[in-house]
């Protein structure tokens, strides 16, 4: 018969902190259909972004990419600091953001030379720039590649953050004014973060979480707070699996023989673990 020996985790937990990068949303446009500006692949907090484009640029269609599709739109003139590629997302739970990214204006419709990357925290924030952010757009894949790009701080653990390539210039890759039919293309998008479970702090006294074991190998939880989202790790930092949900009270099915971490999160973004022990 298992047993399951729940303790909680009261020593400091410091160099050996649980951390491990994920993919929080993902974009390769892999086909002709426009429906592909909705995101490829997500965490569960980012099952519904999509690509759009502000400012009031021309619609999107699917062009070829690098390797196979790419979100291509007109209509950027006269977009300077007001039209961009634009992306809603969550990094709750995770901290050290980066995008990646990469951009191509092509020859025969001379499209825009120069970007900058941008963040906005929630509805009510300001558009502000990341520090060396600054991109330029030729007709190759390369010249305006963004890779794994760090992002500040302040975007970590957001419940919404907007991210934006938006337009600084009025000029086409070849140094003249932007005309309405001049095309730019974006592809390969990615946003990633690390996933961090501080638990340094965590202890008997303050922690709201009670947790206890019934049949059929499950986890049971009650909690003083709402609780709207846990995570269980094992000690390498891998995720074994991740709930969402807003409920005082909960369970998980723990399939997973040894010592596992179960991570609660509040509605502030505060954290909460329990060490769980399973014969």
């Amino acid at each position: 018969m298992k047993h399951i020996y729940l303790f909680l985790i009261t020593l400091m937990i410091t160099s050996s902190a649980l951390s491990q990068t994920e993919t929080l949303a993902k974009w390769t446009f892999p086909s002709s259909d426009v429906a592909d500006t909705l995101v490829e692949e997500a965490n569960a907090f980012n099952q519904n972004a999509y690509l759009s484009t502000v400012g009031g640029t021309g619609t999107i269609e699917m062009k070829n990419g690098e390797t196979s599709k790419a979100a291509q739109c007109n209509g950027w003139d006269n977009g300077t600091d007001t039209k961009a590629w634009y992306i809603q997302i969550s990094t709750e739970s995770h901290q050290n953001i980066t995008v990646s990214s990469k951009q191509q204006s092509g020859n025969n419709d001379p499209g825009p030379k120069d970007f900058k990357l941008q963040y906005k925290i929630g509805d009510a924030g300001d558009w502000t720039d990341v520090e060396n952010g600054a991109i330029t757009v030729l007709n190759d894949w390369t010249t305006s590649a963004l890779t794994d790009f760090p992002l500040p701080a302040e975007c970590d653990n957001q419940e919404v953050l907007f991210i934006r390539w938006v337009l600084t210039s009025n000029l086409d890759i070849n140094g003249v004014e932007l005309v309405e039919s001049g095309k730019t293309k974006i592809d390969d998008i990615e946003i990633k973060g690390e996933v961090f479970t501080s638990l340094d702090q965590i202890s008997a006294e303050n922690s709201p979480v009670t947790i206890y074991y019934g049949t059929n190998n499950q986890i049971h939880f009650k909690s003083s707070i709402l609780i709207k989202h846990l995570i269980q790790y094992d000690l390498s930092g891998k995720k074994l699996q991740e709930k969402i949900f807003s409920a005082y009270t909960g369970l998980l099915n723990n399939e997973n023989k040894g010592i596992s971490i179960v991570v609660f999160q509040d509605l502030n973004g505060n954290s909460f673990a329990k060490k769980v022990f399973m014969k």
